[in-house]
């Protein structure tokens, strides 16, 4: 069973204290790689994204 969106959004939002950034998605993305953890979250997504759909 899938939750609807916002309900996922609202958890997070008050577990971890996620919140929606209304900035536009290139200013977020340029700022998300100046984290390193980002980097490393995005380099273990891709490995799990090809070993499920390799080319």
């Amino acid at each position: 069973m899938q939750e609807p969106s916002d309900k996922v959004i609202d958890t997070l939002n008050k577990t971890i204290g996620l919140k929606i950034c209304d900035l536009p998605y290139s200013q977020v993305i340029a700022e998300a790689i100046q984290q390193t953890w980002t980097i490393l979250l995005t380099a273990l997504l891709l490995v799990k994204l090809l070993s499920l759909n390799p080319f």
